[in-house]
């Protein structure tokens, strides 16, 4: 056993991400008093909440006046500024937003009477919306300065300018956005000023300056900026489970009615904790602990004969129950039940799927038995629908229906009873509502096997692999076929010789072929039972786009990791590998980029181990480092075994504290080992970065039971599976700590520490007890505010409350948390001494969010829910605003009612808004308490709520009307307006929309069915509002969807190219290459480069007046975060580097700007801190 320390490693891990719910802020004014002493300091400000925008105003810490720019003013720091003691604000409505294209529009009035020049700063929260696009949106964030004639007449290309701030700056730490403007300067361009008749000589009022918060901007000729240089996978731990997990996701390209399949591959450790003696152990054909996302199914498992009152069998299957199912949808999990003879319900009724299970396919099952799943948008998943033999998805085995009533039961002996039953149905047809359709793929694999004792010799499916994904068809258009797919090749998990003619096992190294039984063969000796692997690996996933003009696919990206059998090690006799290896992805290749090197530890899973149990410690590897190929290392550290020999529990404990469990094996009770992740590093090995360290701490602190304190601290819930004898079964079901703290920082605690406690519901009240059974387990626990919260079991691994500290002083700084309200929706009884299985509805009804302020004080906001009786959707959402200020009361509180269409229960279309209305939360409302309302019309109905009927039932938002005013409570059909209308193609795109004055915008797309699409053009209506309009034509890269030109409506041309992973590489502007590009130098050119051993960069090369080119370089880390940026100073020499320096929290520290005498380069040429001019320290 001295061995045992080999075995050990170390490992690492990520924090979860929590996504708050997105509030975007709503129209409303306010005017706030600057304190007096804000006159000349930025110390002192007044701030107010604005339609859910929390605001801060101040003076600007300097003197800040105007300058007139080609744009118009902007601030200038240099010069003397008056002091302002009223400023007016107000945020306009989403619809204001959106007409702009940005995220929110605020304005600010100089109100103190006065017009002399004002410079203020202005700081706003934008954490509730952070999260309201991806692409981490609210990093993303910046304020801009508009013109006031943005607000009237958006579509002028002068009204649409966009100018940074001053001093503008996004801290991601809290959520702000903030920058300095003068309040004084009139914000309409000078050309507009004189288009209305002039100056005038007397002093003007002020105008309002109109803001923006914005993720950016574009032209009718593209904004063209170089491609970012983005990880190819990304990595997470610290949930209640202590997995580490990662992925690496395949880009597909676009489909003309956006149906694409999401594929990844994913990694989770404790996929591998769970392989144990009684469990298919053989690593899957992606490689231990890997799956493949995308990848859904259902399944139906039958009980060994064996164990259903069969004395003369082998290991043959008898019929148990068509429900419960498995199902694994879209990344979710639940089981499929009989809703009490009431249609068929998930145990996970929080999805709001409308389950079916059919017969009559012709697919190769019993009774063309399948199943489908819709969800709330339309969108049906069909499960082994397609017939098997043309690349279906059922997968069949022998079943023995031994009783009465059971299918396939005729009587006579035990042989006579049975048939072929489907147990896995792979998705294999999925549409959406408007007919868009993706299609899977698959091969079965079969083998034969001796049924009843080798009685007679059968044939079953041991496994199935998937082939390929078509997508980008449409059941509505005739001759329709694919516009993209993603193929996987697979090969055989064998490395050496001649794979395909041999069987050896020693490079079959994990591949049973003893259990393998010709298909022809009339005979199996020995093989009494069906068993179930595989013989292949996946070698690549690889997404292809059709190219219509070389009549072919072409490549879009692909993924292909390469194996290995790492050895399980030599730790008891005889000499040699104690156990089969499995297989081990050593390396990801990926398309254009660095591949993935993973390095591995073995760990043993099984407690009782050596060689006087001659039992092996059944070791399986797990990822501890991954290397991205642009220099940054991710090494993980996984807990030590908490189990011996000595300290588990006498058979199936149900207080069990510590990581092992229980499984029943050889008439025993056998324990195996459970790990966490303790420690994830990330380190950058190319620039001398601090480097990152999450450590976890678990605990049960939190939760208490009122069967005793060991009940309240186990981690491990009873395995209530049906087909598993109840003498047999065990606390094995692993339900992990209630308590999880993370603190992220240098490992010796300098610097700046952050901490996160999370606690989480477990599910483990109601669970069995020994000596009470089932029900009997009393668990609850304490969030800090609430106690005695149920640990309900359909909240199993949901998070309850999150709060954030500052690690260096251990002040909370945040805290977030969730109350849920659950039903139960259904249910299965069960019997046979297991409890009835539940369909539980949990939905979060509450959110609130505290946040400490300046001194001793904290906000406090809440949000409350309502959902609707049937489905999952809410009907009313209640922002509470800030309540920890007893003076503003409910003067910030607001309401939205939300109704939805009548059904389309045939097509399960629900989540559809009819109406929204926004009050201010009156108990009992008068028309001036209704502040905004929107109606939403569909599938060309005039009808409010009313879908198309029958084929025309699409849910295509065909027209919407705005509240004006309302004139009676509620509001009346005519308080509305119309706002908008659409028509959409076959596939569900945008053809024609029309604004409130019926203007009409029109997309065309070539071609028009078919695709995929390879141009699109729109066409504006003129700013006048009569004669031609505006065309832009746009011709797409059909691999991304990206821009190849782009003829502006004054027929300019702008050209662009790619290199192979989407990244633009050379840009043309103003018809400078519109005969071709050859000779012709771009305006922009990009090169990137990505490498493990010294700086990544981008290489921008910008067109000069004299044909020439200058470079200059954006550099990046090791965790291509940017570094370091150097351009050619505006002398025309020497080089202007702006240097980026992070902390051990990866927040930016410093930012130094200095010039240099030398030509610009990627290399990050070294310098003495203490000469650099002009540092900010963060």
């Amino acid at each position: 056993m001295s061995a045992r320390a080999k075995v050990v490693p170390k490992a690492h891990a990520a924090p979860p991400v929590q996504r708050p719910t997105v509030a975007w802020p709503y129209a409303a004014s306010a005017t706030v008093d600057l304190p007096a002493s804000a006159a000349r300091s930025a110390q002192a400000a007044a701030s107010a909440v604005v339609g859910g925008l929390p605001i801060a105003v101040s003076a600007a810490a300097s003197g800040v006046a105007d300058v007139m720019t080609s744009h118009g003013p902007i601030a200038d720091p240099s010069a003397a500024t008056t002091s302002v003691s009223r400023v007016a604000l107000s945020v306009l409505d989403r619809q204001t937003a959106t007409r702009l294209g940005v995220g929110v529009v605020l304005t600010a009035t100089r109100a103190d009477g006065e017009t002399g020049s004002a410079s203020v700063s202005f700081e706003v929260d934008y954490s509730k919306f952070a999260f309201g696009y991806g692409a981490d949106y609210g990093r993303r964030l910046r304020l801009v300065q508009l013109p006031a004639c943005a607000l009237t007449a958006p579509a002028r290309r002068e009204c649409a300018d966009q100018q940074p701030v001053t001093n503008g700056r996004n801290d991601t730490t809290s959520s702000k956005v903030s920058g300095v403007v003068d309040l004084a300067v009139p914000a309409t361009p000078p050309m507009m000023a004189s288009a209305t008749g002039g100056q005038g000589g007397g002093a003007a009022a002020p105008e309002p300056i109109v803001m923006a918060i914005t993720s950016g901007s574009s032209s009718d000729s593209g904004d063209f900026a170089a491609s970012t240089l983005n990880q190819s996978s990304s990595w997470a731990a610290g949930s209640n489970s202590g997995d580490f997990t990662t992925t690496v996701p395949l880009t597909v390209p676009p489909a003309p009615g956006g149906l694409v399949p999401s594929i990844a591959l994913n990694y989770s450790s404790g996929s591998v904790d769970g392989l144990t003696k009684s469990t298919n152990t053989q690593a899957p054909w992606t490689g231990e602990g890997w799956s493949m996302s995308g990848v859904s199914f259902v399944e139906r498992s039958y009980r060994s004969c064996k164990d259903d009152g069969v004395a003369y069998t082998g290991g043959d299957l008898c019929w148990v129950s068509s429900l419960p199912v498995s199902i694994v949808l879209n990344g979710r999990s639940t089981q499929i039940m009989d809703n009490s003879g009431n249609g068929l319900k998930a145990e996970d009724d929080s999805l709001g799927w409308k389950v079916e299970r059919l017969t009559g396919a012709a697919n190769g099952a019993r009774d063309g038995e399948y199943f489908k799943v819709t969800t709330m948008d339309g969108t049906q998943y069909f499960f082994g629908f397609r017939d098997r033999a043309a690349y279906g998805g059922v997968q069949r085995v022998e079943v023995f229906g031994n009783n009465p009533g059971e299918p396939c039961y005729v009587g006579g002996n035990f042989n006579a009873n049975h048939c072929p039953q489907a147990y896995r149905w792979n998705v294999d047809r999925v549409v959406d509502r408007f007919g868009n359709t993706m299609v899977y793929n698959w091969q079965l694999y079969e083998g034969n096997y001796g049924m009843n004792r080798n009685t007679t010799a059968v044939t079953y499916d041991i496994t199935s692999t998937l082939l390929s994904i078509e997508y980008g068809a449409n059941d509505n258009v005739t001759g329709s076929t694919p516009t993209g797919k993603v193929t996987f090749a697979q090969g055989f998990r064998c490395f050496y010789g001649d794979c395909a003619h041999t069987t050896d096992p020693s490079v079959w190294m994990d591949t049973p072929w003893d259990q393998r039984c010709e298909t022809w063969a009339t005979s199996c000796p020995g093989l009494y039972a069906p068993t179930f692997w595989t013989l292949y690996k996946m070698d690549e996933a690889r997404s292809h786009v059709w190219d219509v003009g070389i009549g072919g696919w072409t490549t879009v990206d692909y993924i292909a990791p390469s194996y290995g059998f790492p050895s399980t090690g030599d730790y008891i006799a005889p000499a040699g590998d104690d156990t089969s290896p499995s297989l081990w992805a050593w390396k990801i290749w990926l398309h254009n980029r660095p591949p993935i090197d993973i390095g591995g530890a073995r760990f043993p899973n099984r407690v009782f181990w050596g060689n006087d149990l001659n039992r092996a410690p059944m070791n399986h590897w797990r990822i501890n480092w991954l290397k991205s190929g642009t220099g940054q290392t991710t090494t993980v550290t996984y807990s030590s075994e908490e189990c011996t020999r000595t300290n588990v529990y006498d058979g199936a404990s149900d207080h069990n504290p510590r990581r092992c469990f229980p499984q029943w094996e050889d008439d025993q009770y056998r324990w195996y080992h459970k790990y966490v992740v303790w420690d994830v590093t990330v380190e950058d090995t190319i620039v001398s970065s601090p480097m990152q360290r999450w450590h976890y701490d678990y605990s049960t602190a939190a939760a208490s039971s009122t069967n005793g304190a060991e009940w309240a601290s186990a981690l491990w819930h009873y395995d209530g599976s049906w087909l598993i004898p109840a003498n047999r079964r065990a606390f094995s079901q692993w339900r992990g700590y209630s308590n999880v703290k993370t603190t992220h920082g240098n490992a010796d605690g300098t610097g700046p520490q952050q901490v996160t406690e999370n606690i989480f519901y477990r599910g483990m009240n109601g669970d069995r007890t020994t000596a009470g059974g089932f029900g009997t387990r009393n668990v609850t626990f304490t969030d800090s505010w609430d106690h005695n919260i149920v640990d309900h079991e359909a909240m199993q691994g949901k998070l309850r409350r999150s709060m954030v500290f500052d690690g260096r002083t251990g002040v909370w700084i945040s805290a977030v948390r969730h109350h849920p309200t659950i039903t139960q929706t259904g249910g299965q009884y069960m019997g046979g001494g297991t409890p009835d299985l539940k369909a539980w509805r949990a939905l979060e009804t509450t959110t609130i969010a505290q946040t400490v302020m300046a001194g001793p004080t904290y906000r406090l906001a809440q949000i409350d829910t309502t959902y609707d009786a049937t489905y999952p959707i809410p009907t009313f959402v209640k922002d509470h605003g800030d309540i920890s200020d007893p003076t503003i009361g409910t003067s910030d509180d607001r309401c939205a009612t939300i109704s939805y269409v009548t059904p389309d229960l045939t097509k399960h279309l629900v989540n559809f808004h009819k109406q929204t209305l926004t009050t201010t939360c009156a108990t009992a409302p008068i028309a001036a308490d209704y502040l905004a309302g929107t109606q939403f019309f569909y599938d060309g109905s005039n009808t409010l709520g009313a879908l198309g009927t029958g084929a025309n039932a699409k849910a295509a938002l065909t027209k919407t009307k705005a509240l004006k005013t309302s004139t009676a409570a509620p509001p009346q059909a005519a308080d509305f307006v119309e706002i908008g209308r659409t028509t959409f193609d076959v596939y569900g795109r945008t053809l024609d929309s029309f604004d409130a004055l019926s203007r009409k915008t029109t997309k065309a797309y070539t071609p028009s069915t078919g695709g995929p699409a390879t141009s699109q053009s729109v066409t504006t209506p003129p700013p006048t509002g009569s004669g031609a309009g505006f065309t832009t034509t746009t011709n797409l890269d059909i691999r991304w969807g990206t821009p190849i030109t782009i003829t502006d409506p004054n027929g300019k041309i702008t050209r662009a190219e790619y290199d192979p992973s989407g990244r633009l590489t050379k840009v043309w502007k103003d018809n400078r290459a519109a005969a071709g590009t050859s000779g012709v130098v771009p305006d922009f050119e990009y090169a990137y480069v990505l490498r493990d051993t010294v700086s990544n960069y981008v290489s921008t090369k910008t067109l000069t007046h004299t044909g020439g080119q200058l470079e200059s370089f954006s550099v990046y880390d090791g965790l291509l975060r940017p570094r370091r940026t150097e351009s050619v100073a505006a002398t025309g020499s020497g080089r202007t580097i702006v240097d980026t320096i992070y902390d051990s929290v990866g927040n930016v520290s410093r930012k130094l700007t200095f010039y240099n005498v030398l030509a610009t380069n990627p290399n990050l040429d070294a310098y003495y801190d203490k000469d650099v001019p002009s540092q900010q320290r963060f």
